[in-house]
């Protein structure tokens, strides 16, 4: 999977893509790959932000509430699409009396 789509919507409003303003280059040729048993695989893809950094690290995900949601990491999703090419996700944050939807958009 890749991120192709980053966007925020504030207070239930349209969505903005937000892509470019919260990731660098070296974060979008990035690849995850979920795996079983629950272990998803990050690969840093062909530009790495950090040439120190490993090629790839491995962290924890699974489904939970009836495959509604996805834990990955300890940091919960709601799942809004999941099918052969897409994994789109989101959540919600309040800060100020606002409501901020961020949406996570992967393809195959």
């Amino acid at each position: 999977w890749r991120l192709v789509l980053a966007q925020e919507r504030v207070n239930g409003g349209a969505w903005d893509d937000v892509t470019t303003d919260n990731f660098e280059a070296c974060e979008l040729d990035n690849r995850d790959k979920f795996s079983t048993p629950d272990v998803v695989t990050v690969d840093e893809g062909t530009t790495k932000c950090d040439p120190a950094d490993p090629q790839t690290q491995t962290g924890s995900w699974n489904f939970i509430n009836n495959e509604e949601d996805l834990n990955l990491d300890g940091e919960l999703y709601d799942i809004d699409e999941l099918s052969s090419s897409t994994l789109a996700v989101s959540y919600t944050e309040t800060f100020g009396g606002q409501t901020y939807t961020y949406q996570l958009v992967l393809k195959h």
